[in-house]
């Protein structure tokens, strides 16, 4: 049963639904696996075929088979703008460690790095751009 609550709480995690409806669709999925091993099923196969029966939280929300296409853009481009957001980070973070790196050896080593913050600041854009990119497709 512990894999039914996984599964929800991984199914419902991003929708707004009260702990009333959430407590309601476990009950009765606890229900229909009570009903398959009764059926003569092992408890391991009724929770897989209670699961795979249950379907995919998408199937309540769009009447269709088939996902519209623009749901499907939105999520990849959703999916681009997130990875890019991670690569510009990372990216910063090197820049970041060579400009101080640079500003160590071969600068005239002031007592302060302003090279490296200076370059710091603005290698600093490009992920902030993309943050509000990002946020901005999401909606929020």
């Amino acid at each position: 049963m512990k894999r039914i609550d996984k599964f929800l709480n991984r199914l419902f995690r991003n929708q707004h639904s009260s702990q009333e409806y959430f407590s309601q669709i476990q009950e009765m999925l606890y229900e229909k696996v009570d009903d398959l091993v009764e059926k003569g099923y092992s408890e391991e196969d009724a929770v897989n075929k209670t699961i795979d029966e249950f379907g995919d939280v998408d199937d309540f929300y769009f009447s269709n088979i088939e996902r519209p296409y623009e749901y499907k853009q939105l999520r990849k481009t959703l999916l681009y703008y997130r990875n890019m957001l991670r690569f510009s980070i990372i990216a910063t973070i090197i820049l970041t460690i060579i400009y101080f790196i640079v500003n160590h050896m071969w600068v005239f080593k002031p007592s302060f790095p302003w090279l490296a913050i200076v370059l710091t600041l603005a290698t600093l854009i490009w992920p902030i751009g993309l943050y509000f990119k990002f946020k901005s497709v999401k909606g929020d």
